[in-house]
């Protein structure tokens, strides 16, 4: 190393005094009198990569097998800072020494060092060059290393005083320096101390235009650090913090279910706020929970669960007005626009209409236990034209009022007729009536033992019977007409299966109508239907005739023992 001067010499005696507290990852008692080193103010290091004499470099890491830093070329433009200057070459890999305090001459760089271009005490800056030096200060980042001793193009000499202060190999100073500032090997960096607050200033890029300060309260006596950290992202994330004072809100979005420790205020006392809650589905809408002004009083109103025995979910129907609180008198009438459940499966819930005069009384509504878990429903006629009121008589008891909509017309099977060749019989046949030699026959299933009159087609006989009966006034058009009868097959023989086909007709001019009942099987009796369809139906229908007419049944004989129809019937106004 080069004679230094009286001042240097000065401001050394000051590095050593500072650098003798300092901690570097295992303690290094003192970096200057190192016993490796080749002199006082000397700092070994190892060269990360090769390093010429006279060139600057930094700390990038520790080496813990040579308990010294490891060295490497500061860059202006890549943002590392320098921190001390190379006093000879040193190959990679190998221990070398440096010095914070010295100065770039002949003798250290094997070369000559041309300052010509300067005057004496012209500050020096670390070059944008990797290792090297400038006359001209970085746009990048700008660093003072030195100043001009001696002006010459060969044998020129620049004093280096790069730092008072040897970072700790975790952590880096800036000392003040502006631009970029890369630190790749830091792993932690404190601002402060344990009883020394300290902030963090980032500046934006407009002058004048604040800052943003990071710092710590007290959080409180014991280990309560404050972590602040990002949970993985799918991709890069920009979190903008708005005006607090302003109606703006701060919403950290995400795509699973965030939990939030306390209470949430939205809005202000003066300030309106919303919740709004999307749909999973794009365009589909969204739900908002608002409050609007309690009147005059300054009164909170609190949504809260009861205590549920399991998970619970709650559908608001579709409804426009007002959804009635559990307490209160609303000032008009309340217009639900779905279903209301009261209670439920084993909790009895209770209707209760108050009269308009106070203590005279309610009408309470209530479910009692339905062994068969039906459901009882009250409803109202169908098209009644107008306002309707129906009065509860006084009474004492029961009292059960049921009007069902299914009505039905009862046929007599001795009523039909006996159809050939689609017209009736003639006088001398008795007109068709069924008899015991009529065809089909009418006769009792077994004498005195079983008297049930029945009509029997026997084997191979499909002769139709035919009917013509009013329809009643109170006849729903909008509704089907069906036909039912019982039958069964007489026989097994076949045994055969066999369809009853419907030729009906309305009122005294209408097209015929076509229909089919399901296929009669087996010997038990049973019930069959034929469904005459509502499309085929008019509002001035008042007559139904029709035949049933039997598919072949080559082996057996087929019985039927009774008939009737049955509709939907509806209020009538007049």
């Amino acid at each position: 190393m080069a004679n230094l001067t009286t001042g240097e010499e000065a401001r050394l005696n000051k590095l050593r005094g500072k650098a003798k507290s300092l901690t570097i990852g295992t303690r290094i008692r003192n970096l200057e009198q190192n016993t490796d080193a080749a002199s006082a103010g000397q700092i070994k290091v190892v060269a990360g990569a090769s390093i010429t004499g006279g060139e600057l470099v930094y700390f990038s890491s520790w080496n813990a097998t040579n308990s010294c830093f490891d060295a490497k070329l500061a860059d202006a433009n890549a943002g590392f800072p320098a921190i001390a200057v190379a006093l000879a070459d040193i190959t990679s890999a190998a221990v070398g020494y440096v010095t914070g305090i010295g100065r770039i001459d002949k003798p250290n760089t094997g070369g000559n060092v041309n300052t010509n271009s300067g005057a004496v005490g012209d500050a020096v800056f670390l070059s944008d060059t990797p290792g090297g030096w400038s006359l001209t200060e970085s746009t990048t980042m700008p660093q003072l290393i030195g100043y001009v001793s001696v002006v010459s193009t060969t044998v020129g000499v620049i004093s280096v005083n790069v730092g008072s202060e040897i970072p700790d190999h975790t952590h880096a100073t800036s000392n003040g320096m502006g631009g970029a500032f890369t630190m790749t090997t830091v792993t932690d960096l404190d601002v402060g101390a344990d009883a020394v607050a300290g902030t963090l200033d980032i500046f934006p890029a407009s002058t004048t235009n604040s800052k943003i300060i990071i710092q710590c309260t007290d959080i409180g006596a014991g280990s309560r650090n404050l972590t602040i950290t990002n949970a993985a992202q799918a991709a890069a994330r920009t979190y903008t913090i708005p005006d607090a004072g302003a109606s703006a809100s701060f919403v950290m979005t995400g795509t699973t279910a965030q939990s939030i420790l306390g209470d949430i205020a939205l809005g202000s006392d003066t300030v309106a706020g919303k919740l709004t809650v999307n749909s999973v589905t794009t365009g589909k809408g969204s739900t908002i929970l608002q409050h609007v002004d309690n009147n005059a009083a300054d009164a909170a109103t609190t949504i809260q669960n009861g205590q549920n025995g399991a998970a619970a979910v709650f559908t608001l129907p579709t409804a426009t007005g007002t959804l009635l609180g559990t307490t209160g008198n609303p000032a008009a009438t309340v217009t639900l626009g779905g279903d209301l459940t009261l209670g439920s499966d084993t909790v009895a819930g209770e209707l209760a209409l108050n009269s308009v005069t106070a203590s005279k009384g309610s009408t309470l509504y209530q479910h009692v236990d339905d062994a068969g878990n039906n459901v009882t429903t009250i409803n109202n006629y169908a098209n009644t034209g107008a306002a309707t009121t129906v009065t509860l008589p006084a009474f004492t008891g029961n009292v059960m009022v049921y009007e069902s909509a299914q009505r039905w017309i009862p046929l007599k099977i001795t009523d039909a007729r006996e159809i050939t060749s689609n017209a009736t019989i003639n006088l001398a046949g008795h007109g068709g009536i069924m008899a015991l030699d009529s065809n089909p026959t009418l006769t009792v299933i077994n004498g005195d033992a079983n008297g049930c009159l029945i009509l029997t087609w026997v084997a191979t006989d499909v002769n139709p019977i035919g009917f013509t009966t009013p329809l009643p006034p109170d006849l729903d058009v909008a509704s089907d007409l069906v036909i039912h009868f019982r039958a069964r097959i007489d026989g097994t023989a076949g045994p055969d299966t066999v369809v009853v086909s419907c030729d009906a007709y309305f009122n005294e001019g209408d097209t015929k109508v076509e229909d089919d009942s399901a296929a009669i099987t087996g010997t038990t009796w049973a019930a069959y239907t034929i469904t005459i369809g509502n499309a085929d139906i008019t509002a001035g229908d008042q007559t139904l005739s029709f035949e049933l007419t039997l598919a072949a049944h080559a082996n057996d004989g087929v019985e039927m023992s009774s008939i009737w129809i049955e509709y939907t019937g509806k209020a009538l106004t007049s």
